[in-house]
């Protein structure tokens, strides 16, 4: 999400300096991410608990382009091509949709860490201060994952400067019950993204038939889906994605008349 317009010549600073230490509200649903966070959900390889991390937030340590191509072959983001007026889109919108690099996300399913527009995270490290990470369109040398911007004030509005939020919730998926309390619930189990086989947890009230649709990013339904009857209680059902490109589907459950979606990003 870019923050308005602007002029977007300015010095900048990578010293890393202490930060003052920001707490949440104890009830707080959404908020902006640590630099931890940030940092671990852009380059870690999510192979579990290692230290196992990419040079760049495209799932590359090498080489990220600047090319827009549909479909994406992966490792692009929006950025400088390396020259001035050498852009992804140029003049005059210089960012892209979020998403526009299909297939050059993180492995945690997030798009656009790198380039586009420079997030704002809750380190702080003076008043007034906030640590940027990321990079942009104009910044195309920020992408790295040793590289942080500290001198951008929260009141900057500019157009290589944005936010992303982060959920602080449980991080499943419930369908919305008819009356509180009964336990109809649909979310993913394991590692995310997804690489040969997904595991859905489904907790049912009452014993009764459950059906899964996936859907591509255009909406086009896809080949594959769930259809089986469950027991009552918390069941763990298993889907292989066959032959489906990696990117990113929707997976729709149905059962007792209620429906809940939740994203779900194929890797090789």
């Amino acid at each position: 999400m870019a923050l308005g317009s602007g002029n977007i010549s300015r010095s900048r600073s990578v010293t890393r300096s202490p930060d003052r230490a920001e707490t949440r509200k104890p009830d707080a649903t959404w908020a902006i991410p640590s630099e931890d966070e940030w940092y671990k959900t852009a380059y870690h390889k999510n192979d579990g608990a290692t230290g196992n991390y990419w040079n760049y937030p495209t799932s590359h340590d090498a080489g990220v382009s600047y090319m827009l191509i549909d479909p994406d072959p992966g490792n692009n983001a929006t950025k400088s091509g390396g020259a001035i007026g050498l852009w992804t889109i140029g003049a005059p919108y210089y960012r892209t949709n979020g998403g526009a690099h299909e297939n050059s996300g993180s492995q945690y399913g997030t798009f656009d860490q790198g380039g586009n527009v420079m997030e704002f995270t809750e380190g702080v490290p003076e008043n007034d201060i906030r640590a940027i990470r990321g990079g942009s369109w104009y910044w195309g040398g920020l992408l790295a994952s040793w590289e942080r911007d500290d001198v951008m004030h929260s009141s900057d509005q500019i157009n290589d400067l944005g936010f992303r939020v982060v959920n602080v919730g449980t991080g499943s998926v419930a369908v919305p019950p008819s009356d509180p309390g009964t336990g109809l619930r649909f979310s993913l189990l394991g590692p995310h993204p997804v690489r040969g086989e997904a595991q859905f947890r489904v907790e049912l009230p009452e014993a009764g038939r459950v059906r899964a649709g996936f859907f591509d990013v255009s909406g086009r339904r896809v080949t594959g889906g769930i259809d089986a009857a469950l027991p009552a209680g918390v069941s763990v059902v298993p889907w292989k994605p066959g032959g489906l490109a990696p990117g990113i589907y929707l997976a729709r459950m149905t059962a007792q008349g209620r429906s809940a979606s939740l994203r779900l990003v194929l890797v090789p």
